[in-house]
């Protein structure tokens, strides 16, 4: 992943998905732990596609910051090391 000046890494779930509502960043999370943040747009999905697993894993960032190079490098690297990927 590529470096940036700015890091913030939580180890707390309910602290990183705050954080990624308050646009610091981006987090993993579980749809049905985020479905209220996503109905109502705090949070937005930025993969088009979903991977089928026992357990779901999600990126979420705030919306606008799609655009930010660093989102989609992380969604980019994300996307080049799930299992997904390698199975297309």
């Amino acid at each position: 992943m590529p470096s940036t000046a700015h890091r913030l890494s939580l180890n707390n779930y309910p602290l990183a998905i705050q954080a990624a509502c308050q646009g610091e960043g981006i987090a993993l999370g579980w749809s049905y732990l985020v479905d209220e943040e996503l109905a109502s747009h705090r949070l937005v999905r930025p993969l088009s596609n979903a991977l089928s697993t026992e357990y779901g894993y999600f990126i979420l960032t705030r919306p606008g910051n799609m655009e930010r190079t660093e989102v989609q490098s992380f969604r980019d690297w994300a996307l080049r090391h799930s299992p997904l990927s390698r199975e297309q």
